[in-house]
Protein backbone atom coordinates (compact mmCIF):
# COMPACT_ATOMS: atom_id res chain seq x y z
CA UNK A 1 0.00 0.00 0.00
CA UNK A 2 1.48 3.01 -1.19
CA UNK A 3 0.92 6.28 -3.20
CA UNK A 4 0.90 5.93 -6.81
CA UNK A 5 0.57 9.19 -9.43
CA UNK A 6 -0.83 9.31 -13.04
CA UNK A 7 -0.81 12.14 -15.39
CA UNK A 8 -4.55 12.16 -16.72
CA UNK A 9 -3.48 12.11 -20.44
CA UNK A 10 -0.96 9.36 -19.84
CA UNK A 11 -1.16 5.37 -18.86
CA UNK A 12 1.81 5.33 -16.70
CA UNK A 13 1.76 5.57 -13.30
CA UNK A 14 4.85 6.13 -10.54
CA UNK A 15 5.36 4.96 -7.14
CA UNK A 16 5.78 7.75 -4.60
CA UNK A 17 9.02 6.27 -2.48
CA UNK A 18 8.79 6.58 1.26
CA UNK A 19 4.72 6.28 1.49
CA UNK A 20 4.14 2.51 2.00
CA UNK A 21 1.37 2.20 4.23
CA UNK A 22 -0.55 6.04 3.29
CA UNK A 23 -4.06 6.86 3.50
CA UNK A 24 -6.23 9.80 2.69
CA UNK A 25 -3.58 12.11 0.63
CA UNK A 26 -4.16 15.39 0.02
CA UNK A 27 -2.44 17.99 -2.37
CA UNK A 28 -0.45 21.00 -1.75
CA UNK A 29 -1.69 24.24 -3.22
CA UNK A 30 0.63 24.08 -6.21
CA UNK A 31 0.15 20.54 -6.87
CA UNK A 32 3.72 19.20 -6.55
CA UNK A 33 3.57 17.85 -2.78
CA UNK A 34 1.21 15.05 -1.26
CA UNK A 35 0.67 14.77 2.31
CA UNK A 36 -0.90 11.75 3.73
CA UNK A 37 -0.89 9.68 7.25
CA UNK A 38 0.75 6.87 7.55
CA UNK A 39 2.24 4.89 10.60
CA UNK A 40 0.53 7.25 12.67
CA UNK A 41 2.22 10.07 11.94
CA UNK A 42 1.38 13.33 9.49
CA UNK A 43 3.94 12.94 6.12
CA UNK A 44 4.32 14.75 3.24
CA UNK A 45 6.28 13.42 -0.05
CA UNK A 46 7.47 15.77 -3.18
CA UNK A 47 6.26 14.54 -6.65
CA UNK A 48 9.75 15.37 -8.13
CA UNK A 49 11.60 13.09 -5.80
CA UNK A 50 13.03 12.42 -2.99
CA UNK A 51 11.59 10.74 0.41
CA UNK A 52 9.06 11.32 2.44
CA UNK A 53 9.17 13.65 5.46
CA UNK A 54 7.49 13.48 8.16
CA UNK A 55 6.05 16.80 9.57
CA UNK A 56 3.82 15.28 13.21
CA UNK A 57 4.69 11.92 14.68
CA UNK A 58 1.50 11.74 17.02
CA UNK A 59 -1.20 11.04 14.59
CA UNK A 60 -3.87 8.73 16.78
CA UNK A 61 -6.09 8.47 13.64
CA UNK A 62 -6.49 9.94 10.93
CA UNK A 63 -9.52 12.00 9.90
CA UNK A 64 -8.41 14.14 7.14
CA UNK A 65 -5.99 16.93 6.18
CA UNK A 66 -5.74 20.12 4.04
CA UNK A 67 -2.38 22.43 2.83
CA UNK A 68 -3.22 25.97 2.86
CA UNK A 69 -1.23 28.58 0.46
CA UNK A 70 0.83 30.38 3.44
CA UNK A 71 2.26 26.74 3.96
CA UNK A 72 -0.17 25.91 6.77
CA UNK A 73 -1.34 22.07 6.90
CA UNK A 74 -4.35 21.46 9.39
CA UNK A 75 -4.98 17.89 9.86
CA UNK A 76 -7.66 16.11 12.20
CA UNK A 77 -6.48 13.55 14.91
CA UNK A 78 -6.45 12.04 18.06
CA UNK A 79 -9.17 9.39 20.16
CA UNK A 80 -12.17 8.02 18.61
CA UNK A 81 -14.39 9.48 20.62
CA UNK A 82 -12.37 13.01 21.47
CA UNK A 83 -10.21 14.19 18.93
CA UNK A 84 -8.53 17.76 17.58
CA UNK A 85 -8.23 19.69 14.52
CA UNK A 86 -4.46 20.79 14.31
CA UNK A 87 -2.09 23.73 12.81
CA UNK A 88 1.55 22.71 11.67
CA UNK A 89 4.11 24.02 9.09
CA UNK A 90 4.39 22.30 5.70
CA UNK A 91 7.93 22.61 6.52
CA UNK A 92 7.32 20.50 10.09
CA UNK A 93 7.59 21.83 13.12
CA UNK A 94 5.22 22.22 16.49
CA UNK A 95 1.64 20.76 15.96
CA UNK A 96 -0.95 22.93 18.11
CA UNK A 97 -4.24 22.27 18.22
CA UNK A 98 -6.70 24.90 17.23
CA UNK A 99 -9.76 23.13 18.09
CA UNK A 100 -10.99 20.45 20.16
CA UNK A 101 -14.25 18.31 20.13
CA UNK A 102 -15.81 17.06 23.27
CA UNK A 103 -16.59 13.83 24.40
CA UNK A 104 -20.06 13.92 22.38
CA UNK A 105 -18.38 14.58 19.45
CA UNK A 106 -15.96 13.73 16.55
CA UNK A 107 -14.11 16.46 14.11
CA UNK A 108 -12.78 15.38 10.74
CA UNK A 109 -12.35 16.19 6.98
CA UNK A 110 -10.82 20.10 7.43
CA UNK A 111 -10.30 21.84 4.21
CA UNK A 112 -9.11 25.16 3.84
CA UNK A 113 -11.43 28.09 1.69
CA UNK A 114 -9.73 30.51 -1.06
CA UNK A 115 -7.60 32.81 0.72
CA UNK A 116 -5.90 30.49 3.59
CA UNK A 117 -7.71 31.99 6.59
CA UNK A 118 -11.16 30.15 6.60
CA UNK A 119 -12.02 26.20 6.29
CA UNK A 120 -14.56 23.58 6.57
CA UNK A 121 -14.80 21.03 8.82
CA UNK A 122 -17.81 18.19 9.96
CA UNK A 123 -18.42 17.50 13.47
CA UNK A 124 -20.17 13.67 13.78
CA UNK A 125 -22.53 13.49 17.12
CA UNK A 126 -25.51 11.68 17.99
CA UNK A 127 -27.17 15.24 18.54
CA UNK A 128 -29.47 16.34 15.23
CA UNK A 129 -28.70 20.20 16.44
CA UNK A 130 -24.79 19.49 16.45
CA UNK A 131 -24.09 17.35 13.52
CA UNK A 132 -23.16 19.15 10.31
CA UNK A 133 -20.43 21.02 8.25
CA UNK A 134 -19.35 23.81 10.04
CA UNK A 135 -16.73 26.65 8.91
CA UNK A 136 -14.52 28.21 11.29
CA UNK A 137 -11.96 31.25 11.10
CA UNK A 138 -8.04 29.75 11.53
CA UNK A 139 -7.50 33.51 13.55
CA UNK A 140 -10.44 32.68 15.66
CA UNK A 141 -11.90 29.13 15.62
CA UNK A 142 -13.17 28.61 18.32
CA UNK A 143 -15.25 31.76 18.33
CA UNK A 144 -16.11 31.50 14.85
CA UNK A 145 -17.16 28.25 13.98
CA UNK A 146 -20.60 28.52 12.14
CA UNK A 147 -22.76 25.58 10.93
CA UNK A 148 -23.18 25.13 7.42
CA UNK A 149 -25.58 22.31 6.82
CA UNK A 150 -27.38 19.50 9.29
CA UNK A 151 -25.63 16.30 8.01
CA UNK A 152 -23.81 13.44 9.83
CA UNK A 153 -20.56 12.59 9.20
CA UNK A 154 -20.31 14.08 5.81
CA UNK A 155 -16.87 15.87 4.34
CA UNK A 156 -17.71 19.24 2.41
CA UNK A 157 -15.29 20.42 -0.37
CA UNK A 158 -15.84 23.68 -2.23
CA UNK A 159 -15.77 24.12 -5.68
CA UNK A 160 -15.09 27.26 -7.53
CA UNK A 161 -16.46 28.85 -9.83
CA UNK A 162 -15.69 28.65 -13.28
CA UNK A 163 -15.08 31.98 -15.34
CA UNK A 164 -16.04 34.47 -12.67
CA UNK A 165 -18.69 32.28 -11.63
CA UNK A 166 -20.29 31.45 -8.46
CA UNK A 167 -18.61 28.61 -6.05
CA UNK A 168 -20.56 25.70 -4.68
CA UNK A 169 -20.37 23.76 -1.42
CA UNK A 170 -20.97 20.12 -2.09
CA UNK A 171 -21.34 17.16 0.72
CA UNK A 172 -23.23 14.19 1.38
CA UNK A 173 -26.72 13.62 2.21
CA UNK A 174 -27.13 10.14 2.31
CA UNK A 175 -25.84 8.44 -0.89
CA UNK A 176 -26.93 11.81 -2.35
CA UNK A 177 -24.22 14.10 -3.29
CA UNK A 178 -25.56 18.01 -2.79
CA UNK A 179 -24.99 21.20 -3.90
CA UNK A 180 -25.54 25.23 -2.60
CA UNK A 181 -24.02 28.30 -3.96
CA UNK A 182 -21.47 29.23 -1.50
CA UNK A 183 -19.58 32.83 -1.12
CA UNK A 184 -16.27 31.62 0.69
CA UNK A 185 -15.73 35.29 1.82
CA UNK A 186 -18.58 35.46 3.62
CA UNK A 187 -19.24 32.35 4.27
CA UNK A 188 -22.53 32.06 3.32
CA UNK A 189 -24.60 29.93 1.43
CA UNK A 190 -26.96 30.88 -1.19
CA UNK A 191 -30.27 29.63 -2.81
CA UNK A 192 -31.65 26.47 -2.38
CA UNK A 193 -29.98 22.97 -1.86
CA UNK A 194 -29.55 20.69 -5.67
CA UNK A 195 -29.08 17.49 -5.86
CA UNK A 196 -26.13 16.78 -7.89
CA UNK A 197 -25.53 12.80 -8.40
CA UNK A 198 -27.33 10.04 -6.45
CA UNK A 199 -26.13 6.10 -5.35
CA UNK A 200 -23.06 7.46 -4.38
CA UNK A 201 -20.71 4.22 -3.62
CA UNK A 202 -19.33 3.89 -0.08
CA UNK A 203 -17.18 1.89 1.28
CA UNK A 204 -18.07 -1.14 3.87
CA UNK A 205 -21.59 -1.93 4.73
CA UNK A 206 -22.48 1.39 5.83
CA UNK A 207 -23.05 2.45 2.34
CA UNK A 208 -24.70 5.80 3.46
CA UNK A 209 -22.02 7.04 6.24
CA UNK A 210 -18.92 5.60 4.00
CA UNK A 211 -19.91 7.73 1.14
CA UNK A 212 -18.71 10.78 2.48
CA UNK A 213 -15.26 10.35 1.07
CA UNK A 214 -15.99 9.52 -2.47
CA UNK A 215 -16.37 12.99 -4.31
CA UNK A 216 -13.65 15.75 -4.82
CA UNK A 217 -13.60 18.96 -7.12
CA UNK A 218 -11.13 21.40 -8.14
CA UNK A 219 -10.46 23.60 -10.97
CA UNK A 220 -14.17 23.66 -12.30
CA UNK A 221 -14.17 19.55 -12.32
CA UNK A 222 -16.08 17.58 -10.12
CA UNK A 223 -15.08 13.89 -9.62
CA UNK A 224 -17.39 11.10 -7.86
CA UNK A 225 -18.23 7.23 -7.69
CA UNK A 226 -21.28 5.68 -8.44
CA UNK A 227 -22.97 1.96 -7.77
CA UNK A 228 -25.06 0.14 -5.52
CA UNK A 229 -22.51 -1.65 -3.43
CA UNK A 230 -24.07 -5.20 -3.62
CA UNK A 231 -22.79 -6.40 -6.99
CA UNK A 232 -19.09 -6.71 -7.84
CA UNK A 233 -17.69 -4.13 -5.46
CA UNK A 234 -16.48 -1.48 -8.14
CA UNK A 235 -16.93 1.75 -9.39
CA UNK A 236 -16.99 3.37 -12.13
CA UNK A 237 -15.14 7.20 -11.64
CA UNK A 238 -16.72 10.22 -14.16
CA UNK A 239 -15.05 13.75 -14.59
CA UNK A 240 -17.82 16.02 -14.81
CA UNK A 241 -17.92 19.87 -16.06
CA UNK A 242 -19.26 22.57 -14.98
CA UNK A 243 -22.53 21.88 -17.93
CA UNK A 244 -23.10 18.60 -16.72
CA UNK A 245 -21.08 16.56 -19.55
CA UNK A 246 -19.81 13.22 -17.88
CA UNK A 247 -16.43 11.81 -19.16
CA UNK A 248 -15.42 8.05 -18.11
CA UNK A 249 -12.19 8.18 -16.29
CA UNK A 250 -10.80 4.81 -16.73
CA UNK A 251 -12.83 1.36 -15.94
CA UNK A 252 -14.47 0.37 -13.11
CA UNK A 253 -12.20 -1.11 -10.12
CA UNK A 254 -12.96 -0.78 -6.61
CA UNK A 255 -12.09 2.99 -6.09
CA UNK A 256 -12.42 4.69 -2.41
CA UNK A 257 -11.35 7.78 -1.56
CA UNK A 258 -10.64 10.48 -4.48
CA UNK A 259 -9.15 13.59 -4.35
CA UNK A 260 -8.60 15.64 -7.68
CA UNK A 261 -5.33 17.87 -7.69
CA UNK A 262 -5.26 21.60 -7.65
CA UNK A 263 -4.94 22.39 -11.41
CA UNK A 264 -7.76 19.83 -12.17
CA UNK A 265 -5.34 17.14 -14.05
CA UNK A 266 -4.66 14.19 -11.65
CA UNK A 267 -6.98 12.03 -9.38
CA UNK A 268 -5.47 10.66 -6.57
CA UNK A 269 -7.36 7.22 -5.58
CA UNK A 270 -7.48 4.27 -3.36
CA UNK A 271 -8.23 1.04 -4.35
CA UNK A 272 -8.14 -2.77 -3.09
CA UNK A 273 -5.37 -4.68 -5.15
CA UNK A 274 -5.20 -8.04 -3.83
CA UNK A 275 -6.70 -7.54 -0.33
CA UNK A 276 -4.02 -4.00 -0.31
CA UNK A 277 -5.08 -0.89 -0.23
CA UNK A 278 -3.07 1.04 -2.98
CA UNK A 279 -3.36 4.39 -3.65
Amino acid sequence: QSLWVRAMESLEARELPGTEGAVRPFWSPDGKSLGFFAQNALKRVDLAGGLAQTLYPGTATDEGGTWGPDSTILFASGSPLQNQIYRVPAGGGTAEPILKADSTQHYSHPQFLPGGRSFLFSIGSDDENVQGVYVASLDQPGETQRRLVATQGSKAAYAPGVDGGPGYLLWMSGRTLMAQRFDPASANLEGDQVPLADQILGDGANLSTRSRESFAAASGMLVYRTGNGVSNGLAQMFWVTPDGTREKVGDPQDFRWVRVSPDGRQVAATKSVSGNLDI
